[in-house]
């Protein structure tokens, strides 16, 4: 509505011409799951079994067959790829997944527990 599009309030939500629902995050507008509740607000960030993009949330993707990594560790088998959060070696941001960023020394922890020695911090 044109209110809406004036001065959304956080929660607001629309639905646009292809049936898709949005919620206002308060900051952008974020489309909704196809497949979940209308009272949940995943975020749909993947593509349905059509291909169409910003469909469905990781859960339902991978009910349907369509989840694919956005960011796979370069270093992990073909066959069991996990998501990079770590940098290599060289300091190049989220390129290995944990087990492999430990493998090559880069890994750190990004929220150290304060009462663990600092020797052998854990998250």
């Amino acid at each position: 509505c044109q209110v809406c599009r004036i001065a959304p309030k956080r929660g607001a939500a629309r639905c646009l011409e292809d049936g898709r629902l949005q919620h206002w995050s308060g900051s952008r507008w974020r489309t909704m799951c196809r497949d979940c509740p209308d009272d949940c607000t995943k975020v749909a960030g993947y593509p349905d079994e059509e291909g169409k993009s910003e469909r469905l949330c990781a859960s339902c993707a991978k009910a349907a067959g369509t989840h694919r990594l956005r960011r796979p560790c370069r270093c992990c088998p073909d066959d069991c790829k996990k998501a990079a959060n770590y940098a290599d070696r060289e300091g190049n941001a989220k390129r290995l997944c944990a087990s492999c960023a430990r493998l090559a020394g880069s890994y750190s922890v990004s929220n150290p527990c304060p009462l663990c020695p600092d020797g052998c911090k854990k998250e």
